[in-house]
């Protein structure tokens, strides 16, 4: 009967090591998918940034070319 209890802790303290190395792995996985969501969140930022100045630069350009065409006409 005592074989069978040592063998049953055991077990037992190989399923918490296992259990234990189980949440470890969930944590570092909610971590990683935290800092993809904040980079993705930054990607979408800098994306927005990015069409906002190209926006600018476009209109820019319009502008330019009407200054040109009016500069050629006279």
């Amino acid at each position: 009967i005592e074989d069978r209890i040592r063998s049953l802790n055991k077990q037992l303290k190989e399923y918490e090591l296992e259990l234990d190395e189980e949440r470890k792995s969930k944590q570092q996985i909610l971590q990683q998918r935290k800092k993809i969501e904040i980079d993705l969140q930054d990607s979408r930022i800098q994306i927005d940034e990015a069409n906002k100045q190209k926006e600018e630069a476009l209109r820019n350009t319009r502008r330019l070319q009407v200054i040109i065409i009016y500069y050629f006409i006279l």
